[in-house]
């Protein structure tokens, strides 16, 4: 079976946090916290990195097996079972998420008047075949289109700074509100705990014990993407415009002027985030897949893959009515399930295999 690289994991989870963070999810941000945005995601990202060590601890333990497998003897069947479903059922929500939002930017800038069921299917069809071909085939598409990606992400502040207000840059100081920190810090934690699902597969990847310092790299370096987007957003049209924006980040981007060969770099960019998006949807729909399959101890996951998509697809139309409830659903809705998800569960297998192991030693003492 060939492995998932540290390189790919670095490369898949880095399109996976800061290209829909900055791309849908900055508005959201700054309505809460202004210009404390930046110091609440710097602090999310830290604490993610100290919240994910159950989930790594307790799957690393077996590398050769996925937790999906011998969770039971840890937890008992009936729990196992019920948190395992609850994972599954969690990312085939994400999938849905991600993609109505995927629909709606289409919708809304570049495609008015298209139905949505169109746009899901033909997305899901790339994600159906992708889920199909396995988790190895997600990672190598990452692995292959981030360092354009990332270029391109890293190159576009610097084309700000002309815009950029420097004398705003003490407000991010100045204007520091621990309370609307802590707003910010709940939901930045969840977009980083995601990497908690990595670890359910660790048969796939080839060097399980040091995953977790690819893990941390990989938040820190995201968080530094994500910043040098934030903090231009706020230089330049500051919390209150930045805030009632749906997609604060491409209108920026759509007023720099490059040249008369690409007028504006927001067709670039949008390709970056489609595809980004893509691979997002298809391991979120995998793991779901995965999970459902061993579950019912299927003989693979391919069997699943079309009808899991099916699923995302028709719920993502059916999800949310307007892109106000889409909003809440992101900050209040999903943030206490997702931590449940993220954190709680982790914790749960943890402290039982750390009960039942000290067990074992006393009675062998």
């Amino acid at each position: 079976m060939e492995k998932i690289t540290r390189l790919q994991v670095f490369a898949m989870y880095n399109l996976y946090i800061f290209t829909v963070t900055i791309a849908f999810m900055v508005g959201l941000y700054i309505q809460d916290s202004h210009y404390s945005t930046p110091v609440s995601i710097l602090i999310g990202g830290l604490i993610s990195i100290l919240f994910l060590y159950p989930a790594y601890k307790v799957t690393v333990s077996r590398p050769n097996e996925t937790i999906i497998q011998y969770g039971s003897s840890i937890v008992g069947k009936v729990p196992h079972v019920f948190f395992i479903l609850v994972i599954a059922v969690m990312n085939l929500l994400l999938a849905a998420v991600n993609l109505r939002e995927l629909e709606d930017f289409l919708i809304q800038v570049y495609l008015p008047g298209t139905p949505p069921w169109l746009i899901a299917l033909m997305f899901g069809s790339c994600v159906a075949y992708c889920v199909r071909s396995g988790v190895t085939t997600v990672f190598r598409a990452a692995l292959g289109v981030f360092f354009i990606s990332a270029l391109a992400f890293v190159i576009t502040p610097f084309m700000m700074t002309q815009a950029m207000k420097i004398e705003v840059l003490p407000a991010l100081i100045n204007h520091l509100n621990f309370k609307q920190v802590g707003m910010t810090v709940f939901d930045c934690i969840i977009i980083f705990g995601e990497f908690s699902f990595l670890f359910l597969i660790m048969p796939f990847i080839g060097s399980p014990k040091k995953i977790y310092g690819t893990v941390a790299l990989t938040i820190l370096s995201s968080t530094i993407i994500i910043l040098s987007h934030l903090i231009p957003i706020l230089m330049i049209l500051g919390p209150e415009l930045a805030a009632n924006l749906t997609y604060p980040d491409l209108d920026l981007v759509r007023s720099l002027r490059t040249g008369s060969f690409v007028e504006t770099l927001d067709p670039i960019l949008i390709v970056l985030w489609l595809t980004s998006l893509f691979i997002k949807v298809s391991f979120m729909i995998f793991i779901a897949v995965y999970a459902a399959s061993i579950l019912l101890k299927l003989p693979d996951h391919k069997s699943l893959a079309l009808s899991f998509t099916a699923f995302s697809c028709i719920l993502s139309m059916l999800l949310v009515r307007s892109q106000i409830e889409m909003n809440y659903l992101l900050v209040r809705g999903l943030p206490p399930l997702l931590i449940f998800t993220e954190f709680v569960i982790p914790v749960i297998y943890w402290i039982a295999n750390a009960i039942k192991s000290r067990n074992k030693k006393t009675k062998n003492a």
